[in-house]
């Protein structure tokens, strides 16, 4: 995909695996608080990335379909 600040974008990506491999790294050392930090993860992820930060790429990725 060829849009504008995909790079940035690309990090966030990037960040969000590096939070999931934590996550699942901490829950195999029982950490208790897991349900809640995997909740708060997912909550961000949803409300801010996918209905926010993805949905900026809808337009260019409308308006140039073989990007």
């Amino acid at each position: 995909l060829h849009s504008p600040a995909f790079e940035e974008h690309n990090d966030l990506h990037e960040k969000y695996h590096e939070t999931i491999a934590l996550l699942t790294f901490d829950a195999s050392e029982y950490d208790d608080l897991i349900p809640q930090k995997l909740l708060d993860f997912l909550n961000h992820l949803w409300t801010e990335h996918l209905l926010v930060e993805d949905m900026k790429y809808k337009e260019f990725i409308q308006s140039n379909p073989h990007s």
